[in-house]
């Protein structure tokens, strides 16, 4: 009996060493699953440095996302860290709720075609999102599924802006201290998809309309009876319109 108990055991610890070490496996290539699975959304790409799973946190260390094919910037975005609240239950329901994403150390890198013109980089890469969105909304048992996020908490952005009439003259906008959204929802496509949508749609949206309202895009103010809507107006469709307006932070 002693033997049996003896072999049992041994076998219970090999066992248990073979999880432990599938499931520290498995968990080194989460980020380059994630990587795959934005970078095939977005088309272009993407690269996480080290994500940690918790019961009631998900942590995202170095995300990268470059530009598409032919862009001046080096990247479209950047950030240090992103901390998204939530137990891991909830992301298996229809209805997801998110109490907080909080995303800091950004850089934004923004192109257009020219000084006049609202095209650039990113109407491509929210496009490619929305596109990816649209198939997936094709399952309907997908497409049911909604996403509310209760507060969104953006610190430390870097802007950049460069048109491709101008490719040497990158401005560097002044720092934006900080940002708060509340209550962003959305619907249709898996929940990582809509976070994504959700979190750069709204960063974009108001990162514009308060660089604009700062005289920054100059060049653009200029040559727009209506800046604020000529700039936004490719992405309207990307961006979430139940949400309450986001708040400023001076330095």
């Amino acid at each position: 009996m002693r033997r049996f108990f003896s072999y049992f055991f041994s076998l219970l610890f090999v066992v248990i060493i073979v999880l432990i070490v599938i499931g520290f496996i498995t968990w080194m290539r989460v980020p380059g699953i994630l990587s795959k699975d934005l970078s095939d959304n977005l088309q272009v790409e993407v690269r996480i440095g080290d994500a940690s799973l918790g019961w009631n946190q998900i942590s995202i260390a170095s995300l990268f996302i470059g530009n598409p094919p032919g862009s001046i910037l080096p990247q479209a975005f950047s950030c240090d860290r992103i901390n998204i609240d939530n137990t891991l239950p909830n992301y298996l329901k229809d209805n997801v709720v998110v109490e907080l994403i909080h995303l800091q150390d950004i850089y934004l890198g923004l192109e257009f075609e020219s000084p006049s013109g609202t095209k650039g980089n990113w109407t491509k890469i929210m496009g490619n999102l929305e596109r990816s969105q649209a198939k997936s909304k094709k399952d309907k048992k997908v497409s049911s599924r909604t996403v509310l996020i209760r507060k969104i908490i953006l610190e430390n952005i870097k802007v950049d802006v460069v048109y491709a009439t101008q490719p040497n003259n990158i401005k560097h906008l002044p720092p934006i201290d900080r940002m708060e959204f509340t209550d962003i929802s959305s619907e249709g496509g898996f929940p990582t998809d809509q976070i994504m949508n959700s979190v750069l749609g709204q960063m974009l949206k108001s990162v514009f309309v308060k660089e604009n309202l700062q005289n920054m895009l100059n060049d653009l103010l200029d040559s727009s009876k209506n800046p604020v809507d000529s700039l936004l107006k490719p992405f309207k469709g990307l961006f979430n319109t139940n949400e309450e307006p986001a708040k400023d932070f001076a330095a």
